[in-house]
């Protein structure tokens, strides 16, 4: 299960960073525009990075471990009271 939801995450973050290159790109092009858009860019770097990083962490670590006992030899305890 955990292979799966590293999949899911890298093709989700594959897109984001696709959008993030064009952006950046667009920034470049644009840049006589506005004197704030590497500004933004840089921003929105970081923020991407922080929360690429995270998210692998957060896969990692919510993804416990699930371990089943079996019980082989279920005997029942009898009482008596007097």
């Amino acid at each position: 299960m955990l292979f799966i939801y590293i999949g899911i995450y890298l093709f989700i973050l594959a897109l984001l960073w696709g959008f993030f290159i064009v952006a950046k790109l667009h920034s470049y092009k644009f840049k006589n525009f506005s004197s704030h858009i590497e500004t933004v860019t840089v921003i929105l770097f970081v923020f991407l990075l922080t929360l690429s990083v995270s998210g692998f962490i957060a896969i990692f670590f919510l993804d416990a471990p699930k371990t089943t006992v079996k019980i082989e030899d279920f005997t029942t305890i009898e009482e008596s009271y007097y």
